[in-house]
């Protein structure tokens, strides 16, 4: 008779994890380390209270389609972190960095924290990642993944006949995005990596011989699997103002401001999946987080508007605003910060109350449950959608199954996974 081996013992087991080097993973904390936008309502939209921006540890990938302000959110990003002291590393690819404009930003050309490259291929720039991620920089920001041409590419005679690099690009963001999670990891997660994108339509050959187009992303499937969070970004409407040309001598009109909704396709690290915020552009100014706030408090009617009159009073009847004309209140939340942060207090206040209003199971919802579970429920209709034990059996002995509730002898069609799927043209 043979015998039964014996169990490991806990000291035979630490000493395993001491000769293969794992860690035991304890419990996590409530609130994540993160890199602030500079914008608490595009915080919330990329982790809503538990993670405050851009999560440290993870990558990020931000995308949409052209002019709607991706390197300027970087940008601001980027100077937000600056001003709190951290580090920011921004890698150039498209080369088109306006140092003029990033300056009436914010911008410090001259800080010590600040390293900006313009690198002239993919893996010029790849290289020296892990050696920012062991100095435990903040942020590390690549504008554009499209933009980041492989070498072989680059010094290929041949422009034309593209065989010999398909899929090169993909090949090497695959591999790109495994080291900096396995640097990210090793030098204790300190470093938010932020990947920009652009967007490419792309062509479905049909059964029927036709063809259908779609959206998606630059750099294959690699950076949407290992992205913690992807963000969408689309502009949703302009604000035009109207000016007389001096040389023609005729009214004309110019944008001014622009709605851009930011969509939250996927988080792995809140639950901010499929939640959208929308922030206020300005151009030459970048995003206006005092407008942002203005905005979203006037629809929920913290800010109460009567004419082209704008006031605010505290819980207690104190007014502390009212003011005519939207740019006028503009200018004065900018001036009196004071009234600013209590405006932005109460409207984070609200937001917070409602995320937790719509996470919350009502009661005639939870006596439904319950109902359900103790089997107790008349509800002939419901009972319908389950399969019974009866079915369960049928099942197991391999028999017809098309008199089965939900069951039609067809493959059911998977609801759409943003993650995997190109994306459509509401995401972006």
């Amino acid at each position: 008779m043979a015998k039964k081996a014996r169990p490991r013992s806990l000291a035979a087991v630490k000493a395993l994890e001491k000769t293969l080097g794992l860690i035991p993973m304890k419990e996590g904390k409530d609130e994540l380390p993160a890199v602030s936008t500079g914008n608490p309502l595009i915080d919330y939209g990329f982790g809503g209270f538990q993670c405050s921006g851009l999560p440290r540890g993870h990558i990020i990938e931000l995308y949409g389609p052209e002019s709607c302000g991706k390197s300027t959110l970087a940008a601001q990003i980027a100077i937000d972190c600056l001003r709190k002291g951290g580090t920011v590393v921004y890698n150039d690819y498209e080369h088109t960095m306006r140092h003029q404009y990033v300056r009436t930003l914010g911008m410090d050309f001259d800080d010590d924290n600040f390293f900006l490259y313009q690198p002239e291929y993919f893996e010029q720039g790849a290289h020296i990642a892990g050696q920012f991620l062991a100095a435990g920089v903040d942020l590390i920001i690549y504008d554009s993944l499209a933009a980041m041409v492989p070498r072989k590419i680059l010094e290929s005679d041949n422009i034309i006949d593209k065989d010999d690099r398909l899929g090169l690009h993909a090949a090497l963001t695959g591999r790109f995005c495994k080291l900096l999670n396995y640097w990210n990891t090793k030098y204790g997660k300190q470093t938010a990596v932020l990947f920009l994108n652009q967007m490419r339509t792309g062509i479905n050959l049909t059964a029927g011989g036709g063809n259908s187009a779609f959206e998606t992303t630059t750099g294959g499937k690699a950076l949407r699997h290992y992205a913690s969070i992807r963000m969408s970004m689309k502009v949703i409407g302009k604000e035009l103002k109207e000016f007389v040309d001096p040389l023609e001598k005729t009214n004309k009109k110019i944008p001014l401001n622009m709605k851009v909704r930011f969509i939250c396709v996927k988080n792995k690290v809140t639950a901010q999946q499929g939640s959208s915020v929308v922030a206020m552009m300005r151009f030459g100014e970048g995003f206006d987080k005092s407008r942002t706030v203005l905005d979203l408090a006037q629809l929920h009617e913290l800010v109460v508007k009567s004419g082209s009159w704008y006031s605010y009073k505290t819980a207690t009847g104190e007014e502390l605003m009212k003011v005519q004309g939207i740019e006028q209140v503009r200018t004065f939340m900018q001036d009196n910060e004071a009234v600013y942060l209590e405006i932005e207090k109460s409207l984070m206040t609200l937001v917070e109350k409602l995320s937790k209003t719509q996470m919350q199971v009502s009661d005639s919802d939870l006596k439904r449950i319950e109902a359900k579970g103790a089997g107790t429920d008349d509800d002939d209709e419901e009972d319908d959608l389950y399969i019974t034990d009866e079915d369960r059996a049928k099942f197991a002995k391999n028999e017809d199954m098309d008199d089965m509730p939900g069951v039609d002898g067809k493959v059911a069609k998977d609801e759409e996974d943003p993650d995997l799927l190109p994306v459509d043209e509401e995401q972006t």
